[in-house]
Formats: structure tokens, C-alpha cells, sequence
């Protein structure tokens, strides 16, 4: 079962100091509870990353906002990283 879905980055946003909101909209059929997380992949990366593409990130919206997805993370300096930011 494939249960990948595409989604557009809508905002970026620096939210404290090295810190990083990303904020996703996504298909009507992506449901999650609070607590869950996302493997989140990026199609090509603009800075090489020894880890590869894909990153799992725990999901920092409410559920009850059902079209768009926030993540937050420390920006680390990884080349997936950079490629987000």
C-alpha cells in the first residue's frame, strides 16, 4: 500500500534562532492524529547530503487544521536542510 502524498510548501518562516517552521499544504485525504510524524522527501537537493533526501519530522500543527502541515526544526546545517530553507 502506497500511502506517499504530495504536498506544497507554503511558507518558511524563522521562528527562533537557528530554529525553522515549515509550513506544508496538503491533499484533503491526509489525516493525522496529535503526535504523529511524517518521512517528509524532497525531489532533488540543492546541496549534497550524505543522509539522502527524506527526513522524518514530527508534525507540529493541530489535526483540527486539516489543509496545511507545520514542522519545526533546528537547522543543523544538513544539505536537506539547506535545500528547505
Amino acid at each position: 500500500m502506497n500511502l506517499a502524498k504530495k504536498a506544497n510548501i507554503v511558507s518558511i518562516k524563522q521562528i527562533a534562532e537557528r530554529t525553522t517552521e515549515v509550513r506544508l499544504r496538503v491533499p484533503d485525504t491526509f489525516i493525522f492524529r496529535a503526535g504523529q510524524w511524517i518521512w517528509l522527501s524532497v525531489p532533488e537537493l540543492k546541496y549534497p547530503d550524505p543522509r539522502g533526501n527524506t527526513r522524518m519530522f514530527s508534525i507540529a500543527s493541530s489535526p483540527a487544521k486539516r489543509e496545511e502541515v507545520e514542522i519545526i526544526f533546528r537547522n543543523s546545517g544538513s544539505g536537506f536542510k539547506k535545500t528547505l530553507t
